[in-house]
Formats: C-alpha cells, sequence, structure tokens
C-alpha cells in the first residue's frame, strides 16, 4: 500500500507544472495591457520563460515584433532580479522590466 501511494506521489510529483505570472511594463503593456500567464514544466529556467513569454505575446498581439527587447529586459519579483540561468521550481509572480535610460 505504502508503495503504491509512493509511485503516485513520484509520478504526480514528474507532471507538476509551475503557472508563471508576469505582469508587463513599457513596451510590453503597450503590446498586451494585462499580465500573462505561462504554463510550463518544472524547473524552469528564467531564460526558458523569456522565451515562452515572447511566443505568448506574439500569439496575443500579432503586430508584436519585439523579441530583442524580451532578451535585454529582466524578470523580477518584489526582491530579487533573476538571471537567465536561474532554475524556477514553483509557481511564481514575476515582472519583466525594459530597459531604461534618462535621469
Amino acid at each position: 500500500m505504502v508503495s503504491s501511494i509512493l509511485r503516485l506521489w513520484v509520478a504526480m510529483s514528474a507532471k507538476k507544472n509551475l503557472t508563471i505570472s508576469i505582469q508587463l511594463f513599457g513596451a510590453f503593456r503597450r503590446a498586451h495591457p494585462y499580465p500573462v500567464k505561462l504554463h510550463l514544466a518544472n524547473d524552469t529556467t528564467i531564460g526558458d520563460i523569456k522565451k515562452a513569454l515572447g511566443a505568448a505575446l506574439q500569439e496575443l498581439n500579432p503586430d508584436f515584433k519585439e523579441a530583442e527587447l524580451i532578451n535585454r529586459s529582466v524578470l523580477a519579483d518584489s526582491c530579487k532580479i533573476y538571471t537567465a540561468e536561474h532554475v524556477i521550481s514553483e509557481s511564481i509572480s514575476l515582472s519583466i522590466l525594459p530597459p531604461v535610460c534618462g535621469g
């Protein structure tokens, strides 16, 4: 009995999906005014999230052609800016922050 429960738990854990909610700012908000929700595999990198966000924005707004802007932008939560190699292993809310200039 215990081993069958353990096998079920392992199988469910292997299929775990993450929900990544991304708040948009700047040029991204002009492309789509609402947060974007992505459903991705467990242990997804920030770089993979950026690629998925680009694809989602292109699908939501076919006029969106800012893939390079996504590459130059950062993803952050309320406490931290993440590098492209950072692995996300649980659902999270992030913001994409485009580069800014001025003073």
